[in-house]
């Protein structure tokens, strides 16, 4: 069964006791400061489902995650270090969740998109 989120950029599907959590943001999945902080509040409410064993993180398309988004409106250029603070926050939420996570990374992992596939296990 596959559900988006209130975000429409990632879904669950979860298969068995695997929850496969998947960033579409075309077309680099840039990730922004919401983007995490909502990851974030997924990742801790599958953390709590004790029915999930593991947690598969993925992306579609050619580029796992092509670093954080310095252009959107709610990207972090506008905001300086101020900016980039909030996303390191929204990542040690992320390090912080005990369910395993394997990252399936395909394309690139540059910059904070590295550091999201360095969440896995």
């Amino acid at each position: 069964m596959t559900t988006t989120t209130e975000r429409p950029e990632i879904t669950v599907e979860k298969i068995g006791q695997i929850a496969v959590v998947t960033l579409d943001r075309p077309p680099n999945n840039h990730v922004s400061v919401p983007l995490m902080r909502d990851l974030a509040d997924l990742m801790e409410k599958i953390d709590r489902d004790d029915k999930v064993r593991a947690v598969v993180l993925a992306s579609a398309g050619k580029a796992f995650c092509a670093g954080a988004d310095l252009v959107a409106p709610d990207g972090i250029g506008g905001s300086g270090m101020n900016g980039i603070n909030d996303l390191y926050t929204q990542a040690v939420r992320l390090f912080s969740v005990e369910t395993p996570i394997v990252a399936a990374v395909q394309g690139a992992a540059v910059g904070a998109g590295l550091g999201l596939a360095l969440v896995a296990d």
